[in-house]
């Protein structure tokens, strides 16, 4: 039974006829499930009054549809969400689905954490984003199956064009680029079926010290030119939960790696100057993968062309250019007038 699930998002339509196929949601207590409305796994039914209650159509490997396949909708459990330290994620958030490099199946992508209740605004559990690779099978994903990816706090100027920008020391963040060879499991092997980035950011020079416990990147995950981008929060520290300081970060990855491997430019434009930013150091640019909003609590952003805006706690407005300008055209190309 499913009890305090979250919020159903990402809906597919996997032969594209207008109706639901496929959903995904996760619950409190570290479960995150597969509804399967398609049931491509059954065969035809032998009932051949269409109008009877029973009756479904659609061939072998073909979503069914029709009065009767209501009954049929299945409910399958496909990951068991813990952090690396055993304990459970409560997985919330709203999901998204992407396609796979290799046409089979699906790419979910969802955080864990939880920003609902008194006890979570000090909460400083370990959060999490994954992707899935959802086969459509009936196996649960073994997190062994997962590459890891991780953010690293640096601080360093900013290089812009080529530069490095006078005075414009920053502390941020950059990305792992793992790399995520997905496979099919094996009697050997439990393959590659995903990744995951443990929110456990350690701070710059201190490889012993998690910079902000409990950061949970709650907010709505956005697709845009390619990239995924979702704000965090951090908890409250002190006992004065009022007046105590919080924040947050805007956090960019490539949603099929969870990593920066489809992106060889910058990805925020920090400094207003038109370029998009990487940061200095070890005699190399790097890309910055995610920055902060200070003691500011972001919300969810919206995109108005590739410039993103985020509402803060403190009443900003923060709007950065990304690097999200799409190749290929899309909307309307021109119009004449038709007499």
């Amino acid at each position: 039974r499913i009890r305090h699930a979250g919020v159903i998002n990402a809906v597919i339509d996997i032969d594209r006829n207008g109706t639901i196929d496929y959903l995904y949601a996760g619950d409190v207590h570290g479960n995150f499930y597969r509804f399967d409305l398609c049931r491509a796994d059954l065969e035809s039914t032998t009932q051949e009054d269409e109008s009877a209650s029973d009756w479904y159509g659609g061939g072998l490997r073909q979503c069914k549809y029709g009065a009767g396949i209501s009954g049929q909708w299945r409910v399958t459990k496909i990951f068991s969400v813990r952090s690396s330290l055993g304990s459970v994620q409560p997985a919330l958030s709203k999901p998204i689905v992407v396609a796979h490099p290799s046409g089979v199946g699906v790419i979910v992508i969802f955080a864990t954490g939880r920003y609902s209740n008194r006890s979570d605004i000090t909460d400083t559990a370990l959060q999490s984003i994954y992707g899935l690779w959802d086969r459509f099978s009936d196996s649960v994903i073994p997190k062994s199956a997962l590459v890891k990816q991780k953010y690293t706090a640096v601080c360093e100027s900013l290089v812009s064009g080529g530069s490095e920008v006078d005075d414009s020391r920053i502390c941020a963040r950059t990305l792992s680029s793992n790399p995520v060879n997905y496979a099919i499991p094996t009697d050997d092997s439990d393959g590659i079926l995903g990744w995951y980035n443990e929110l456990a950011v350690t701070a710059e020079g201190d490889p012993t010290t998690i910079e902000h416990p409990g950061e949970r990147a709650i907010r709505n995950i956005q697709l845009r030119g390619g990239l995924a981008f979702v704000n965090s929060v951090l908890p409250r520290q002190g006992a004065d939960t009022c007046s105590s300081v919080t924040g947050g970060f805007a956090l960019a990855f490539c949603p099929v790696t969870g990593g920066l491997q489809c992106q060889e430019e910058g990805i925020f434009d920090l400094n207003n100057d038109g370029l998009f930013d990487q940061l200095a150091g070890d005699g190399t640019n790097r890309i910055l993968a995610a920055y902060g909003f200070g003691s500011a609590t972001p919300s969810d952003s919206a995109f108005l062309g590739e410039r993103r805006f985020t509402q803060t706690s403190d009443g900003t407005l923060d709007a950065v250019l990304t690097n999200t300008k799409r190749t290929i055209r899309t909307g309307r190309m021109s119009w004449r007038r038709i007499n």
